[in-house]
């Protein structure tokens, strides 16, 4: 059947010229969905055969994604109530499966109250390049905020290290104006040690600003060698009782009656220990418990630091073991907010996992793994 024959048989003459315009796709369907006459451009649209059309076998629903299936039930009310729809922008599954953006404007076709006639145009193209457009722009917000929210960072980063350096260096500087003066023995030996704690507190500070870059850089080194986990606590232990005992907390330490051995660079893990348990003696008031247990867990040992301290809040969590985060719902006692970044770095170079549970006003468990020997 010619093209022209079927278009007398379904629509006035008068449609016909425009079945020939081959920059946008025309279609002639009826409300159940079934598509009578498509010109040219429509079928290279969809990708549909021209066979397929002719025998009748082609659905405009079928061919369109469900989501889109209220949209299209809008359009047809209108096209019944009013004869002309809204122009609207939908996509088409094309006969080889890729999705395909395009724009329709719909009439009913006068005399014929239940057949419609579309123009439709492929905006594939623009819609992506639309949505590219959005996307980098989007990026570029994004990439915005982060290197305004990195020039804050380094503003606060600059402003509480060159705050924990004065500190000291304010302390050295006093001291050793009084030592200049100082005739004492006694009182000379108090300036001396003075200083020394001072030029120590300076000391940890550039070391875990270095360790934190090796960390970043993916070059912090670890020497793992058979060890028995006890004897870490045993290295970490040393001046986290006396502090406990000073801020009247009690600190109980747990670990199996027998040996434990794991893989480890004991100095740095013996770090992770000291840090974690530091923190809990930090953030603990007086009367306070805090435990520090180890036991064998699976194929690793587990170290686990729990208190009952001021606990931490739920939005913090997240970023926790970040590099110089400060909570703000905890005081500030100092500190630069590196160590717990240090410990994630040094728990993860020995291929172990470390997190914390916590809840405001309940306390803090801090808890690390290390593989098995």
């Amino acid at each position: 059947m010619e093209k022209s024959t079927r278009v007398q048989n379904r629509a006035d003459d008068e449609l016909r010229p425009i079945f020939d315009l081959p920059v946008v796709g025309v279609v002639l369907w009826d409300e159940s969905g079934r598509i009578l006459e498509a010109n040219e451009r429509f079928l290279q649209i969809t990708g549909i055969a021209r066979a397929e059309l002719d025998a009748g076998r082609v659905d405009w629903r079928q061919m369109t994604p469900r989501e889109w299936h209220a949209a299209d039930d809008g359009a047809i009310a209108q096209l019944r109530s009013h004869g002309i729809a809204a122009t609207l922008e939908k996509e088409y599954v094309h006969a080889d499966g890729h999705r395909v953006v395009v724009q329709f404007r719909s009439v009913a076709v006068r005399g014929s109250p239940s057949l419609f006639l579309s123009l439709v145009t492929d905006v594939t193209d623009r819609t992506r390049a639309s949505e590219e457009r959005e996307a980098a722009l989007e990026r570029e917000r994004i990439a915005r905020e982060e290197a305004e929210a990195a020039v804050r960072s380094r503003d606060e980063i600059l402003a509480i290290v060159s705050h924990d350096l004065r500190n000291p260096l304010g302390t050295i500087s006093m001291t050793a104006g009084l030592l200049e003066r100082e005739t004492d023995e006694e009182r000379r030996r108090t300036q001396v040690d003075i200083v020394r704690r001072a030029v120590a507190a300076m000391g940890r500070l550039i070391q875990d600003l270095l360790d934190v870059n090796q960390i970043e850089s993916g070059r912090l080194s670890v020497s793992p060698e058979p060890v028995d986990a006890r004897t870490l606590l045993d290295e970490a232990r040393p001046g986290q009782d006396l502090q406990a005992s000073q801020n009247n907390q009690v600190l109980e330490w747990r670990s199996p009656p027998h040996a434990l051995m794991v893989m480890a660079d004991h100095v740095r893990v013996a770090q992770v220990l000291t840090n974690l348990t530091g923190n809990a003696i930090k953030f603990t008031p007086a009367r306070g418990r805090i435990v520090v247990e180890l036991r064998k867990d699976g194929h690793e040992a587990l170290f686990c630091v729990t208190d009952t301290g001021a606990g931490i809040d739920a939005a913090d969590l997240p970023c926790i073991f970040d590099r110089f985060f400060q909570s703000k719902g905890r005081p500030r006692r100092g500190g630069v907010g590196l160590g717990l970044a240090i410990a994630h770095g040094i728990v993860k170079a020995h291929g172990g996992r470390i997190w914390v549970t916590s809840k405001r006003g309940e306390g803090s468990s801090f808890c690390f793994t290390i593989p098995l020997a």
